[in-house]
């Protein structure tokens, strides 16, 4: 009765544990859904942040081409002031490159380059602190129930032991059984050396 109530007390604390650990695991995938949104906004904004410089990248190149144009046509002009002229055109470019963009776009490139990299840092960590807790746990629940596990095998083996040693009807049939082997193998040997 006593291995009963052992055995129904392990149960019952092996239950509590795997209802804590399925509420500790809602926890944690309500706290993980709401990490996904926060990354899919982020990932939401970098494209729109590298669609807005798909289009700063064209207003460059037709800034550079009125550019060329520009320098084209200094280069057909011949007077003595052709690199002050240039300087001014140089200036202009500047100035309509600089109001087409809006702010620096090479800054907007950095920033958006350490912000990937932060992303994917923060994703490494976040699995790495993930694998450790699984290990834990395991390792935790292996711990617990080891020893429950080697005391009911050796409650179990010591019962069947004590079993054989009480039941006084399996001597006498362990002898009948080696008694009928023994003469199957005489009547074995007699038929392979042809005597019966």
């Amino acid at each position: 009765m006593d291995g009963f109530i052992d055995r129904f007390a392990q149960r019952k604390n092996a239950q509590d544990i795997i209802r804590a650990n399925a509420e500790a695991e809602a926890q944690e995938n309500a706290r993980l859904h709401g990490e996904l949104a926060g990354y899919e906004n982020a990932i939401v904004e970098i494209q729109k942040s590298n669609q807005l410089n798909i289009e700063n990248a064209e207003k460059v190149r037709e800034v550079l081409e009125e550019g060329l144009k520009k320098i084209a046509e200094v280069q057909k002009i011949e007077t003595p002031d052709q690199s002050e002229e240039l300087m001014k055109i140089c200036e202009e470019l500047k100035a309509e490159l600089s109001e087409k963009l809006g702010t620096n776009f090479e800054d907007r490139l950095s920033a958006q380059k350490e912000e990937i990299s932060k992303l994917m840092k923060d994703s490494e960590d976040f699995v790495h602190k993930e694998n450790v807790k699984v290990y834990r746990n395991v390792q935790a629940v292996i711990q617990e129930e080891l020893p429950k596990q080697t005391e009911e095998i050796k409650s179990a083996v010591q019962e069947s032991v004590d079993s054989v040693h009480t039941s006084g009807a399996l001597l006498p049939l362990v002898i009948l059984a080696l008694l009928a082997s023994l003469g199957s193998i005489a009547l074995q040997v007699l038929q392979i050396l042809h005597i019966i």
